[in-house]
């Protein structure tokens, strides 16, 4: 099993939903944990696996809403990532990663890789977060998840933790390989992955003497059913 450097892939484009569907990435790697510490399993997690086996199934990602927020910390990503070039040392764009060691996909966006051996992750906040984190001078705790689960997925040495906030002083801190909580994302992932092949194989027994609607495409991408 190995680990897949996409580095020809753009965020956003067909090619990188493609990559993907249906696999666990570290943006759910929150939702398949509680804060506790323990694995999840809560309408959260159920959601999330119905979602995956959809894609699965069917071969598509359906479109989700893009926030303001969601925007601005798009736009403000590539402000960033230059601020930390320009002050730490040079980064190297990377459209995916993948891993297979479990015997299924995974998959990590990282917003930067760092030489040989590291990553970054970049926030873009509110000014009052901003002045809370370097005040502070921790990580928010809702991020460490997936800090680590982009640790896990690449095998990386480390990742910069990097908040930005426009206008304002720019916050990074190096996080390193917690055992423990990589241990846990591997029991926690795998536990998924089984949960999600359920889904599908319970799908495929009882929809197979059912009517298929025909699949057709809005204008505008989106999708619609119709029977």
């Amino acid at each position: 099993m190995s680990t897949i450097y996409y580095n020809d892939i753009i965020q956003g484009a067909p090619e990188w939903h493609e990559l993907r569907r249906g696999i666990v990435t570290a943006s759910t790697a929150g939702v398949l944990i509680t804060p506790t510490g323990k694995i999840a399993d809560n309408d959260t997690v159920r959601k999330l696996a119905y979602q995956l086996a959809a894609e699965r199934l069917t071969g598509r990602v359906e479109k989700s809403f893009v926030s303001f927020e969601m925007e601005r910390g798009h736009t403000e990503e590539v402000f960033a990532r230059e601020l930390y070039s320009k002050t730490y040392t040079e980064v190297c764009e990377c459209g995916f990663i993948e891993s297979s060691d479990l015997g299924f996909r995974v998959g990590y966006s990282p917003d930067g890789l760092v030489g040989a051996d590291g990553l970054i992750e970049i926030k873009s906040r509110h000014a009052k977060y901003q002045v809370q984190t370097i005040c502070t001078q921790a990580v928010p705790g809702e991020y460490m998840l997936q800090l680590q689960f982009g640790l896990w997925v690449s095998k990386r040495k480390w990742i910069d933790f990097v908040q930005y906030s426009n206008g304002m002083a720019m916050y990074n801190h190096r996080v390193y390989p917690d055992p423990k909580t990589l241990a846990l994302i591997n029991e926690a992932v795998i536990a998924f992955e089984a949960r999600v092949i359920a889904i599908i194989n319970d799908y495929t027994m009882k929809s197979k003497d059912l009517p298929v609607a025909e699949y057709i495409q809005h204008a505008d991408g989106s999708d619609i059913e119709v029977g």
